[in-house]
């Protein structure tokens, strides 16, 4: 059978699926309603909708049959709401959150902190750093020899923490989907402005 279109979903555990013939062209072409949601065949006139993505480590998946919703478009709505409640409910990731995980090679217990020797500084220095946004890398060293080995991580977490007010709280998103997605979310969480006293 030859698929009509192709619909790709967020971090889902299946490679590649394509829309079922009888999807609207207005049903494939809405990138924003249709973010982490996919079309996929079980069986022979068994279609389904996948909702696949994935928030803070943890993937969030889902089939929507259209045999069990009634039909695909009923199949549709179920899976639409659900991936909206989802997101929802799941807190993004943000930048500044991101940047202050600890990865797993890091020694000195500190993110974006670690010891570094070069010939410049055969004692040793402790280094900050961070990456923004933009791109952007930024680094502060503090020399052992200068500072003592206290005193030089002292400040190389102190350099850290600036570093972080400067990355910001935007979402950890690469999908613009995702951005837009979470921009909503944002607008629609915050609270609405205070009405002035009469």
């Amino acid at each position: 059978m030859t698929a009509r279109g192709t619909i790709s979903t967020v971090n889902s555990p299946h490679p590649t699926h394509t829309a079922t013939p009888g999807t609207s062209g207005a049903d494939a072409g809405d990138a924003t309603a249709r973010y982490a949601i996919g079309r996929r065949k079980a069986a022979r006139n068994a279609w389904y909708w996948v909702v696949s993505f994935g928030r803070r480590g943890q993937l969030h998946y889902r089939r929507f049959y259209d045999l069990q919703h009634g039909g695909s478009q009923q199949a549709l709505a179920a899976a639409l709401a659900w991936r909206d409640r989802e997101l929802a409910a799941v807190a993004i990731l943000t930048f500044r959150e991101f940047h202050a995980q600890r990865r797993s090679n890091n020694t000195s217990g500190v993110p974006g902190v670690h010891f570094l020797c070069t010939t410049r500084q055969p004692d040793g220095a402790w280094q900050a750093k961070i990456k923004l946004p933009d791109g952007t890398k930024l680094t502060k060293s503090f020399s052992v020899r200068k500072f003592g080995n206290k005193e030089a991580f002292e400040r190389a977490v102190a350099a850290r923490d600036e570093m972080l007010v400067l990355v910001g709280d935007r979402p950890y998103l690469h999908d613009p989907v995702a951005k837009r997605l979470a921009a909503q979310q944002l607008r629609r969480r915050r609270p609405a402005p205070s009405r002035p006293a009469r």
